[in-house]
């Protein structure tokens, strides 16, 4: 307890990306001949698999500011 869930923050990144789950596979398999970009995604991949969960209090900021207090807007 005390933070966000490893789990949850991965899916919240993959929804904020939404777009790049659906296009990822064409990019990969339109790259195929391509090392330097086959290990970027496979960079990125390991980095995200390997996040860890948002401690208890910055969970509870960006709660707090993105969607209680809207700081986005301003």
């Amino acid at each position: 307890m005390g933070g966000a869930p490893k789990a949850l923050v991965k899916k919240a990144f993959q929804l904020s990306a939404f777009d790049k789950m659906i296009t990822k596979p064409v990019a990969i398999l339109s790259h195929l001949d391509d090392r330097e970009f086959l290990a970027q995604i496979e960079a990125v991949d390991r980095f995200t698999d390997n996040m860890i969960a948002y401690p208890g209090r910055t969970f509870g900021q960006l709660y707090h500011r993105f969607f209680r207090a809207n700081d986005l807007r301003r």
